[in-house]
């Protein structure tokens, strides 16, 4: 039985990654994402959780403050695009 490459393996991590941006592309439209997401950013503003319990790979403690707030400003962010978009949906409902 023959090792795996270097080669090889960068192979099976690229599609592994792709796997995983694939699964992340058709959760991230899920109302039960995003509100996990809020969720999480909440916990996250409160102390309930810390950047290296919902950052994969994070373990950078100097730079946590900052960090974390370009985090909090991404799900804010989130919020307001999500604020919109039931927005919408709710005027085309009216309007239908």
């Amino acid at each position: 039985m023959q090792l795996l490459t270097r080669e090889g393996e960068v192979e099976i991590c690229k599609r592994i990654e792709q796997g995983e941006n694939a699964v992340l592309a058709a959760v991230a439209g899920s109302q039960t994402a995003i509100q996990a997401i809020l969720s999480l950013g909440s916990e996250l503003k409160d102390g309930k959780l810390a950047l290296n319990e919902i950052l994969r790979g994070y373990d950078d403690v100097a730079a946590d403050e900052s960090q974390k707030k370009r985090v909090l400003e991404q799900i804010d962010e989130i919020a307001r695009r999500d604020h919109q978009s039931r927005k919408l949906v709710e005027r085309q409902a009216v309007q239908s």
